[in-house]
Formats: C-alpha cells, sequence, structure tokens
C-alpha cells in the first residue's frame, strides 16, 4: 500500500464499504494527488511534498470522526444505523422473553422437585423445605415480580451494549421494556380470564388489572426507569468515545 492508500484507510477505518467509500476514497485521492503535484512544481523533493500533502490534509484521527460524522448522516449511513437500532430492539424483546421464561422453567422445576419429597412427619427438614418453596410459588413477589424485573434488566442491559448509532439510547431501551411489559399484561390477563371462565371475557379481563393495578402501574414505572438508567450509561460511554 502507497503513503495515499495508507492515509486513506487510516482516516476511513470506521466507514463501511459502498459507494459513500467509493466516492470519498476518490475525492481523496485526488486532492491528495494536486496537492502533491502543486508542491512538485514548487521546487519539492517527491517525499517532501508527499509528507507536505499529508500534513495539509489534516491529523486523520480529527478526519476519521468527521468523515464517520458525514457517513452518518447519509442514507446508507441512516439505513445501517436503523439495521443496527432494530436488531438490537428485537434482541432485547428475545433476551427478555428468554430470560422470564428460563426463570419460570427453573422455578417450576424447583417446585416440582420439592413436592415430589416425601412428606414424612419424622423428617421435619422436609416438611420445612416444602413449606417454604410453596410459599415462594405463592408469593407474588417470587412468582410475579422478581421474574419480570430480571428479565426487565437482562433486556436493558443487553441493549445498552448492543446500540451502536442511536443518539437516544434511553428512549429506545425504554420502549423496548415497555412492549414486553405490554405483552406480559395482556398475556396474564388473558390467562386470567381463561382461569375465570364462569365470567364473560372482558369483564374478567378488567377485574384482573383492577384488581392488580398497582403491580402493573409499579411494573411500568420500572421499564422507565431501567430504561433511562441504561440508556444514560449508554450515552456517557458514547460521549467518552
Amino acid at each position: 500500500m502507497n503513503w495515499m492508500g495508507e492515509f486513506i484507510s487510516q482516516v476511513l477505518v470506521d466507514v463501511p464499504a459502498g459507494g459513500y467509500r467509493t466516492r470519498t476514497e476518490k475525492e481523496l485521492e485526488d486532492h491528495l494527488e494536486c496537492q502533491r503535484r502543486a508542491l512538485m512544481d514548487a521546487g519539492r523533493t517527491e517525499a517532501e511534498a508527499q509528507a507536505e500533502a499529508l500534513r495539509l490534509m489534516g491529523e486523520p484521527e480529527r478526519l476519521k470522526k468527521e468523515y464517520l460524522a458525514a457517513w452518518k448522516r447519509s442514507l446508507p449511513g441512516r439505513l445501517a444505523a436503523l439495521r443496527l437500532l432494530l436488531r438490537a430492539w428485537v434482541g432485547g424483546l428475545a433476551v427478555m422473553a428468554g430470560t422470564h421464561f428460563l426463570i419460570y422453567w427453573v422455578m417450576g422445576s424447583v417446585w416440582q422437585l420439592a413436592t415430589s419429597l416425601p412428606g414424612d412427619p419424622r423428617k421435619p427438614w422436609i416438611l420445612l423445605i416444602r413449606g417454604t418453596i410453596g410459599n415462594w410459588n405463592n408469593s407474588l413477589f417470587w412468582r410475579h415480580l422478581l421474574p419480570f424485573a430480571l428479565a426487565l434488566a437482562a433486556g436493558a442491559l443487553y441493549m445498552s451494549r448492543r446500540l451502536q448509532t442511536s443518539r437516544r439510547p434511553a428512549v429506545v431501551i425504554s420502549a423496548a421494556l415497555c412492549v414486553h411489559w405490554a405483552y406480559i399484561t395482556a398475556f396474564n390477563a388473558w390467562w386470567s380470564a381463561i382461569d375465570n371462565h364462569h365470567r364473560p371475557f372482558w369483564e374478567a379481563v378488567s377485574r384482573y388489572l383492577i384488581y392488580n393495578a398497582w403491580y402493573h402501574c409499579f411494573t411500568f414505572a420500572l421499564c422507565i426507569l431501567l430504561g433511562g438508567a441504561f440508556g444514560r450509561k449508554r450515552e456517557e460511554r458514547h460521549k467518552l468515545a
């Protein structure tokens, strides 16, 4: 690689291949060649002309940031940013759903294991274990709130690490958490209506939402808080970079 290609590669290292990069490489080559020829016509040697042309172009680190910012403002850059954004958003939803499933699977396995223990009154520690796990299984905190909070935290952490080009990661993370919240709320309301089959469907749903309003309000607020917290951390890292 010659002196010109090495400089251009250093400047455009963060710009993906495509039409924008091809045009920019040609423009930089033409500009450097014009500078070199002008300097040689002024009496400089070829080595001096090359070094002076590079100096006149500016610091590579500064140019790298400028060309990357220009690429992000272009249509290919915006489309690439949108793809990364959607990938992080969908991935975050998948992580939350998978975390939810995993926690419920573990809790169900522990509950089945506890119920399979023999209820021998001569072994009170077995009864204590069964009773403790049964209380956990019936507790709102262990059965609903804790799995939901852990799923939200896992999704927020995943998206905060995956978001690379979003200028408002807090909004994006909060939106994904709220979508997951809406899905879980709708699923639980539907399941409650199925259990209360003696009531009309919409009446059962409305009764479930009314009786659990405080829980859903709290978890919705948790979505906003986690989205803002993880999003701000991502913004701070982006600014430092």
